[in-house]
Parts: C-alpha cells; structure tokens; sequence
C-alpha cells in the first residue's frame, strides 16, 4: 500500500486525520496540531 505524505495547509505539520464526512459526502480530514479542518487534500 502507497502512503502520501499530506501537509496542513495552515500549520504545515503532517499529523493530518480522517474527520468523518461533509454533507455532500466527501471525506473530511483534520489537522492534530491546529485543528484546521479540510475536505480536499
């Protein structure tokens, strides 16, 4: 299995973890440093 190495756009840190899911049904992942909360990567 591939890994991809995501950086946090707002803090830069790599600790970056799946959030659940938008509404529209798209993953959401979450930053551990910051907080910072994405559905696109």
């Amino acid at each position: 299995m591939a890994t991809i190495e995501v950086e946090c756009r707002a803090c830069q840190s790599h600790d970056i973890y799946r959030h659940g899911k938008a509404s529209s049904g798209e993953q959401r992942y979450r930053c551990k440093t910051c907080g910072h909360c994405y559905w696109k990567l």
